[in-house]
């Protein structure tokens, strides 16, 4: 789970700090940093899947500044903080923080393209009752590795020395291989990081895409489903008895294999009672959005039974398109799940669910056209919970001066 996030001279951050627990909404006005800090969130995810500078494309936009807007600091700062449970299914949890300097040329110029390089990265654990440990040190591309095994001269574990293209992270560079177990756990729980923003047009797509699941607009909802019905039927049982839940009539869906192997479609229908058959086009906005959010909720449920770690999910305005009656069910489905969940929101129906979990309400501020945290008085929010709901709170601007 990650525990706090330090992002410094990146997109809105100048110097930012948060800590998280593990179900979270992050609240603002409009334009306050909270689409930011999912791309953040993406952009360490996939620095160590691609280098630096296709991680920034596929995160921020190809016309995104970088950098901090009006700083004339050349770097952007992350850290990280987080509890894991230990490599090979051990119960001890080890505590990691993971360090990233990037340096960005080409940033002060008008639609330059930007060029980022690693400065610094660092991967540091601590497990219960020993020392802190560096697994991962690299500066500018010339990186020392800890092997996690101990010489037969020394009895103590080895390092190695390797050089890497600058544009990369040595994370992304890392082989999976069991001298590196500790430091590959971290990455894989880096992998499991995810940001969904999902929308009903890209929901209605039967376009299918072999190589993942959901993406974080929506696309492949439906080769998602193929996958469950026919390799993990405990999970698709599990995901049609949540559609059911906004759409009792549906009691299988029906994707043609023919149209999977020969057109690449996954094309969805759907049967109802009473012999009752209808089409994707009939579906609701509102309903495709939820069958997007069960989809979610299955997807966390599936990494944490394969991986043994909680993956950390973004969602983007979860209550769009959602009848208001509906956002506690989703909430306590959430709630009950195995990963860390991250939700902005504007919604007071969605706010006001965390009226008994106010350590998770994050609240963002534009501060001359910088993010800042906005402290939360507990104590002050507590007595005024007795006269109004956080909802209300947020509606009225308590939250913010």
């Amino acid at each position: 789970m990650l525990k706090r996030i330090h992002i410094k001279n990146c997109l809105s951050f100048e110097d930012f700090k948060i800590d998280l627990e593990r179900i979270n909404v992050i609240v603002g006005r409009n334009n306050s940093g909270k689409t930011n800090f999912c791309r953040v969130l993406q952009f360490l995810k996939l620095s160590q899947e691609t280098d630096l500078n296709d991680a920034f494309r596929r995160s921020m936009g190809y016309t995104a500044r970088f950098l901090n807007f009006g700083s004339e600091r050349s770097y952007a700062e992350f850290s990280m903080e987080c509890e894991l449970p230990g490599a090979s299914g051990r119960n001890r949890k080890s505590a990691f923080n993971y360090s990233l300097k990037v340096r960005c040329d080409g940033c002060d110029v008008i639609k330059a393209k930007p060029i980022l390089t690693v400065e610094n990265e660092t991967l540091k654990v601590k497990r219960a009752g020993s020392d802190e440990i560096t697994l991962i040190k690299n500066v500018r591309g010339k990186t020392t590795l800890m092997r996690e095994k101990t010489t037969k001269k020394t009895k103590k574990w080895a390092s190695i020395e390797e050089k890497i293209k600058p544009e990369k992270t040595m994370l992304s560079e890392l082989v999976d291989s069991d001298e590196y177990e500790m430091s590959n756990q971290f990455k894989k729980y880096l992998r499991l990081i995810a940001n969904f923003d999902i929308e009903p047009r890209y929901l209605k797509s039967i376009e299918i895409d072999r190589r993942m699941m959901l993406d974080g607009r929506g696309n492949n909802l439906w080769w998602s489903v193929y996958v469950l019905k026919n390799e993990r039927k405990d999970f698709y049982r599990d995901y049609l008895t949540l559609v059911q839940m906004i759409e009792p009539g549906i009691v299988e869906i029906e994707i043609d294999d023919e149209k999977i192997r020969h057109q690449a479609y996954a094309d969805p229908a759907f049967s109802g009672r009473d012999d009752h058959h209808f089409e994707l086009d009939s579906v609701s906005g509102g309903t495709l959005r939820f069958m997007g959010l069960a989809m979610i909720l299955i997807m966390s449920e599936m990494y944490f039974k394969e991986l043994k770690i909680s993956p950390t999910f973004t969602i983007e305005e979860p209550e769009n398109g959602i009848h208001a009656g509906m956002l506690k069910l989703l909430y306590n489905l959430f709630k009950e799940s195995p990963g860390q969940i991250i939700f902005t929101s504007h919604s007071p129906f969605m706010i006001d669910l965390f009226d008994d979990n106010i350590d998770g309400l994050k609240v963002l501020e534009n501060q001359n056209g910088r993010t800042a945290p906005v402290r939360v008085d507990k104590r002050k929010i507590k007595k005024l919970l007795e006269k109004m709901p956080l909802g209300d709170m947020h509606f009225y601007g308590v939250f913010t001066p």
